[in-house]
């Protein structure tokens, strides 16, 4: 899933975010990146599938982590 900001929060300024998880399923943080409003089709089509991406990665960074902790 992501969420978005569409000058909700600042005008003239749109958002896109992504979240990562930790080995329990939490939600630890998120990956988020903002443009300015007339970006905002740069920023869903280009930023939106790497943001979504990379916190993917970063799930799977975590929940090894905690599977390399529990082992040791």
């Amino acid at each position: 899933g992501y969420a978005t900001d569409n000058e909700q929060y600042e005008t003239g300024i749109c958002c896109v975010s992504a979240p990562y998880f930790d080995a329990t399923g939490s939600v630890a943080g998120s990956v988020t990146v903002s443009a300015p409003t007339v970006r905002a089709a740069a920023l869903h089509q280009i930023a939106l599938p790497r943001a979504l991406a990379t916190a993917e990665r970063i799930s799977g960074l975590l929940a090894g982590a905690e599977s390399r902790t529990r082992s040791a």
